[in-house]
């Protein structure tokens, strides 16, 4: 019920007197102190419309920053043999550096593959003047996952290689990436 009365006076006072004025939140003049909610000081029912506004700027911001952060991570998939492999970079585009990688290996029936052994093979072909550069990394089976650190000396274009070795027999899957 509050909330039905309070926008429609908030609306007209900041529209027609630019303040905003709501008479039906707490006073507590008889105690002199001020009531405060968010970073709004209210002080006798009045608010400032600059901070209104700059509050909301500041939260929308925060927000869209979370936003970007969760979806911030390279993904990929590609087949192994008889398996479909879903490789994620924490970072996108992979940067030089640190990464990474997190590896989803599933069999034909979509059931997690958990009793593999898994490595990365990763690198950057030759060019002129650069031999070419070859890495290995060993993923660690985390729950129904594999992770492994990928780290990346160059920027450029890198291929990824997930090797997967289940039963005696090696899958892989091919990968490529740009490293800014």
């Amino acid at each position: 019920m509050l909330i039905q009365h309070f926008y429609p006076v908030a609306a007209y006072n900041i529209i027609e007197k630019g303040y905003a004025h709501f008479t039906r939140l707490p006073r507590c003049n008889t105690l002199n102190m001020k009531v405060s909610f968010f970073p709004i000081t209210l002080h006798g029912g009045y608010m400032n419309p600059k901070k209104v506004a700059l509050t909301s700027l500041t939260c929308m911001v925060v927000i869209l920053m979370f936003a970007v952060v969760a979806v911030a991570q390279y993904q990929a998939t590609a087949k192994a043999g008889d398996y479909d492999v879903a490789m994620t970079i924490d970072r996108n585009p992979p940067v030089v550096g640190q990464n990474i990688v997190t590896i989803a290996v599933k069999d034909d029936n979509g059931k997690p593959v958990t009793d593999a052994s898994v490595r990365l093979e990763f690198g950057m072909a030759a060019m002129p003047g650069m031999p070419a550069i070859d890495y290995k990394s060993n993923a660690a089976p985390i729950y129904e996952v594999y992770k492994a650190p990928m780290t990346i000396s160059i920027a450029g274009p890198w291929y990824i290689h997930v090797k997967i070795l289940r039963d005696n027999k090696i899958s892989t899957a091919e990968f490529n990436v740009d490293v800014q």
